[in-house]
């Protein structure tokens, strides 16, 4: 796959712009900041930034870049 899709119901891309985004790195920030923006989460739950889990570090990184690039 080179792009997101859902299965039982439209990607968070395809559902708010009407296709899909590409799987990049930049198009994953960018949907994760405008999701924050556009929800304005109280809290955020993600793995802890110790873990040494390479997925579970991936998320944290990309969750805190996503919630500096929601603030601005």
């Amino acid at each position: 796959m080179d792009r997101t899709y859902g299965a039982a119901q439209a990607d968070y891309s395809t559902a708010v712009r009407g296709r899909p985004a590409p799987y990049t790195k930049a198009a994953v920030l960018a949907d994760l900041a405008d999701l924050i923006r556009t929800l304005q989460p109280r809290e955020i739950y993600v793995t802890s930034e110790a873990d040494t889990h390479r997925d579970h570090q991936a998320a944290f990184r990309a969750i805190e870049r996503a919630v500096h690039a929601g603030a601005n």
